[in-house]
């Protein structure tokens, strides 16, 4: 697995991360390692697919907060499903919502974001499937 987490650029202002560097994977998968967050309001992510194969193929791409247990993950943001499609997907999320909510792993619907803070540690989590599925994709963030 690639290493996750680097800082590409920070700011007083902001701060630009790569979640995850270029991987390609042919099925579901955590990737090993867990992502420091920064103490920032609002978040920007973008995943960048560049390559796609297979028949009937799909992935979501989950980012997951770590809760107060310091054991559990819980889905934070499901990016919209990717098929066939290379280019870029993003997601706007903004801490200090309040809200309840069953833990979930690998079930917040596609395109959504939890009414959840941001954690102060995520993970990513994808799920490939299709007939010989393959994906190359980065996934990069922004906090303001």
């Amino acid at each position: 697995m690639p290493t996750v987490g680097a800082v590409a650029a920070s700011s007083s202002q902001s701060t630009n991360l790569t979640l995850l560097p270029s991987t390609t994977s042919t099925a579901s998968a955590t990737a090993t390692g867990t992502i420091p967050i920064p103490v920032f309001a609002q978040a920007i992510l973008q995943l960048h697919v560049t390559a796609v194969s297979g028949t009937t193929e799909t992935l979501d791409l989950y980012v997951q907060t770590l809760l107060p247990d310091q054991a559990t993950y819980s889905d934070l943001a499901h990016f919209t499903q990717v098929t066939t499609s290379t280019g870029d997907w993003w997601i706007s999320m903004a801490t200090g919502s309040t809200g309840a909510s069953v833990v979930q792993d690998a079930a917040l619907a596609a395109g959504s974001v939890a009414l959840l803070n941001f954690g102060w540690t995520w993970r990513l989590k994808w799920v490939i499937s299709g007939t010989s599925p393959s994906y190359t994709f980065a996934v990069f963030a922004s906090f303001f």
